[in-house]
């Protein structure tokens, strides 16, 4: 899960915790005082970003607390974009014989609680830290399942761009066996014009055909995860599609 940053000709001239007089800082730092007294604000000067730190408090099924060691780093444009939450400690190891990312969590710490597009996050909510953060509990207790089982706990998409694949598949639903017809349209936009005869081969022009569904699905992955995993080559996926949710 990658940090977002607006487009230079967008970028706010003050970070997000400087403006309306820090009102959304404000309203978080008394969020966070309240409903997670162990996490603390930090601000890097430097680097214009805040970070939220400190002791995750979980109450395992067992009864027996634990603490997790956690950062969330707040990207400039929050709260139109989410926090990036990491396993600070590295707490979480991959197992014997298996991937880190079968843990849902990239070498660096930082952990993917949702595929992009299916994110809860909403900027208009007031309480979307807290409810980000009540994500992370649920995300943490299903990494101590883990520990115990060696699966992961309930369903989830695969990783990176086989993940963003999967949920092409997902998004063209009934239509789903159109996809390696669309699959160029969707992640090389601009690829297939207009007035041009549709990918799905009905002889139509594609604006009076498929480019509503095409565009709908890039704006709901977001032109900078395509240029990510798709901008240098275009690659399907072997495997087969799950109807799975992280």
């Amino acid at each position: 899960m990658a940090t977002k940053y607006l487009p230079r000709n967008r970028t706010p001239s003050k970070p997000w915790y400087l403006q309306n007089g820090g009102a959304r800082f404000k309203a978080d730092k008394a969020l966070i005082t309240t409903d997670f007294p162990t996490l603390e604000f930090r601000a890097d000067e430097v680097r214009k970003r805040i970070f939220l730190e400190g002791n995750l408090e979980l109450q395992t099924r067992c009864g027996i607390p634990t603490a997790i060691r956690t950062g969330l780093e707040f990207p400039w444009d929050y709260p139109q974009s989410e926090p990036v939450a990491f396993d600070v400690s590295r707490r979480f190891k991959a197992l014997p014989q298996k991937d880190l990312k079968d843990r849902h969590i990239s070498g660096s710490g930082q952990c993917c609680l949702w595929l992009r597009p299916k994110s809860p996050w909403n900027a208009n909510n007031p309480d979307a830290l807290r409810e980000f953060l009540v994500q992370l509990v649920v995300f943490f207790d299903r990494q101590l399942i883990y520990d115990l089982t060696g699966e992961w706990p309930g369903p989830a998409y695969r990783h990176e761009k086989d993940g963003y694949l999967e949920f092409i598949q997902e998004e063209l639903g009934a239509e789903a066996y159109l996809f390696p017809f669309f699959l160029r349209a969707i992640t090389k936009p601009g690829s297939v014009e207009r007035n041009e005869p549709c990918p799905c081969g009905s002889h139509k022009k594609y604006k009076h055909c498929h480019m509503g569904l095409i565009q709908k699905i890039q704006q709901r992955i977001g032109f900078d995860q395509l240029l990510m995993y798709f901008g240098n080559s275009l690659t399907m996926s072997p495997q087969s599609t799950d109807r799975s949710e992280k």
